[in-house]
């Protein structure tokens, strides 16, 4: 579950019908992959991958 920082309240003390009323998609451009550790490779576009 994502939820955006301002449904933390309603998802922690709301009623069972308020907390399923914010499961729903996160919009594509909120989304963003950092990844970090050892063993991993950058691609010329900038994405790392697992190498």
């Amino acid at each position: 579950m994502i939820l955006d920082p301002n449904d933390y309240g309603t998802w922690l003390t709301g009623t069972p019908d308020e907390a399923f009323a914010l499961i729903r998609p996160v919009p594509a451009d909120r989304m963003v992959i950092h990844q970090s550790g050892e063993g991993l490779k950058s691609d010329p576009a900038g994405l790392d991958f697992p190498g």
